[in-house]
């Protein structure tokens, strides 16, 4: 037997015994090493191309306001009509309080415009992250 030091030890049990303590090492630096989500990757991503001109009608409901953009074109180009309604028409009148207000009525080209640019792409966030443990369980449970 060919030893590889001068206490007697043969070389391949040396080699052997590096790997182990490398190995030693790995594996407690991947099982001590702080578990909390890292700096995840994300990305806005287009997944269908979409043309401004393809939306007829963008609506917001908000807690207590509706906003309502209808789009129309005429020989000028393409307008929108808006409507912006204080409270839901769903709701019974307070008996103190005076009737609901009238919708405000109003023409928009450009913001309204650039809103249904925004819109006229179907885009999701992904994100490439790690997982945190509670969302982990949440998406365990199906209880999103």
């Amino acid at each position: 037997m060919k030893t590889g030091s001068a206490s007697g030890i043969p070389r391949t049990l040396s080699v052997h015994a590096l790997i182990l303590a490398l190995a030693t090492a790995a594996a407690l630096w991947v099982w001590l090493r702080d578990r909390t989500p890292g700096a995840s990757a994300r990305h806005d991503v287009v997944v269908w191309r979409g043309r401004a001109n393809d939306i007829d009608r963008i609506e917001l409901k908000a807690a207590k306001k509706t906003v309502v953009l209808e789009g129309k074109s005429d020989a000028a180009g393409r307008y929108w009509l808006g409507t912006a309604t204080s409270g839901h028409e769903n709701e019974a009148p307070d008996a103190g309080a005076p009737g609901s207000a009238e919708p405000s009525r109003f023409v928009s080209v450009g913001p309204a415009g650039k809103v249904a640019d925004k819109l006229g792409d179907l885009r999701a966030l992904r994100d490439l992250g790690r997982v945190a443990d509670d969302k982990a369980a949440e998406l365990a449970s199906g209880t999103l």
